[in-house]
């Protein structure tokens, strides 16, 4: 069999061995070569759906560079199958149709590099886990990324709906090539659920903060309570859970329908500690700290229309709200001149949304002052076509935009890394995959 294959973007021979084409299964696989490469080494593999007896090597080691725009064919023989590979949730390789791709692939944007970090097969009636679902992630002070997510067991469901949601965690201290075992922080018995993780990095103090919700189905069923826990050393280890409720949600709001939004928060130019609170019968409102997290407080002024939202501090030091908003088919964005007292609130026709959870950052890599970038499901109707957009003049105009996902994805979430390079860490595939890509600036920028 005839495997025709292109590369669509420099990459380095560690990480085409890992990831590209570390597993090719085939019938009397003896060697291959393209281009002047030539396969050096091979070792037995197991993969998912091919068994050990089917599967004649696993490509470890190439003798070349790879590069843009070098194609070739391989020849590998009486061939039972072809796949490319994707990581899971336990940091193994799986295989998944070679058709939709890993790097250059038919999937999406060429050259972009993905690695899935949380996945579940379908097609496996007794599994443990029922999907994975609202991804957030940060850089920590020491440059590694946290990644953050739901593990949703019994179902799919939300918060108010499920009984077992823990809130799991991968690290990568190497850019996002590879990522730690699987680590459950937020894990409570069976009726207490933890939901919607957020993360904030303070870099004065170099602490990193988890918030999510928790509710306690038998003892306050349809109560949320708000969480915070804390680590100091990069997210290697966390700080037991701290209840911050009573901080931040007035008494008379104790049986409404409220959340801390899920994704991130933000940090100030003079040192603010800023996140978002979703009441579906008052409005978003703003929650902040003054004191490094030690303490939190509410700041009384209502913000609609929004949903779940974003907050993030201007260059000329005014607060932007990005906010999901579910009709309209667009995001609204709320300005505030006076540290959230008060706002002005107004539709963005150019940033298109069907209702969902987005992500917006402040980018120091690119411009005078910066910019900002911004990510969500960039369709007025369904969640769909992941795009990443930059502004540079503090969100009044948009970028077209970088298509990290075509077709099917849901909520995202961006950090920034020190190398200038973007993280996006999004939903797809009805939620069975989470999955990050890595993007360039040159892919963004177009320089």
């Amino acid at each position: 069999m005839m495997v025709k294959w292109k590369v669509m973007a420099a990459v380095s021979v560690a990480l085409v061995s890992e990831a590209m084409v570390a597993v090719l299964c085939a019938t009397g696989l003896t060697g291959m070569t393209g281009m002047g490469m030539t396969v050096s080494r091979f070792s037995m593999a197991g993969t998912a759906g091919v068994s050990d007896a089917d599967c004649s090597g696993c490509i470890e080691e190439m003798d070349a560079d790879i590069s843009a725009g070098m194609s070739g064919v391989w020849d590998v023989g009486n061939t039972t199958g072809v796949y490319s590979p994707y990581r899971n949730g336990n940091g193994n390789d799986r295989n998944r149709d070679r058709d939709d791709g890993y790097l250059g692939g038919d999937d999406s944007r060429p050259g972009i590099l993905r690695q899935v970090l949380f996945a579940v097969d379908r097609a496996d009636t007794v599994r443990e886990v029922s999907c994975y679902r609202i991804p957030a992630i940060t850089t920590a002070p020491d440059g590694s990324l946290i990644a953050a997510i739901d593990e949703r067991v019994p179902s799919c469901g939300d918060l108010k709906w499920s009984r077992d949601i823990n809130i799991v965690m991968r690290r990568s201290t190497d850019g996002g090539r590879t990522w730690s075992p699987v680590q459950r922080v937020a894990d409570f018995p069976d009726g207490q659920s933890a939901s919607d993780p957020s993360l904030i990095t303070d870099p004065v103090s170099g602490t990193v903060f988890l918030f999510y919700n928790f509710m306690d189905h038998d003892r306050a069923k349809d109560v949320y309570f708000f969480h915070v826990m804390r680590s100091t050393d990069n997210g290697q280890t966390w700080s037991e859970p701290e209840d911050i409720t009573s901080q931040v949600a007035p008494e008379e709001w104790r049986d409404d329908f409220k959340f801390l939004t899920s994704g991130q928060g933000t940090v100030t130019r003079d040192g603010r500690l800023l996140h978002t609170m979703v009441n579906l019968r008052t409005g978003l409102h703003l929650i902040e700290s003054t004191d490094g997290g030690r303490t939190w407080h509410l700041l009384p002024a209502a913000i609609v229309p929004a949903d779940e939202s974003k907050v993030i501090e201007l260059p000329d030091g005014r607060w932007m709200v990005n906010s999901r908003v579910n009709e309209g088919g667009c995001r609204y964005i709320h300005i505030s001149d006076d540290k959230g007292r008060s706002w002005t609130s107004n539709p963005a026709p150019a940033l298109p949304d069907p209702g969902c959870n987005g992500a917006i950052v402040h980018y120091p890599y690119y411009g005078e002052d910066g910019c900002l970038l911004f990510v969500n499901a960039a369709d007025p109707e369904q969640r769909r076509n992941l795009t990443l957009r930059y502004s540079l003049d503090g969100g009044l105009t948009w970028s077209s935009g970088l298509t990290v996902v075509e077709g099917d994805a849901g909520y995202s979430d961006i950090a920034v890394l020190p190398s200038g390079e973007v993280a996006v860490f999004y939903e797809r595939d009805g939620y069975a995959v989470n999955e990050i890509a890595l993007v360039t600036p040159e892919m963004l920028f177009g320089k």
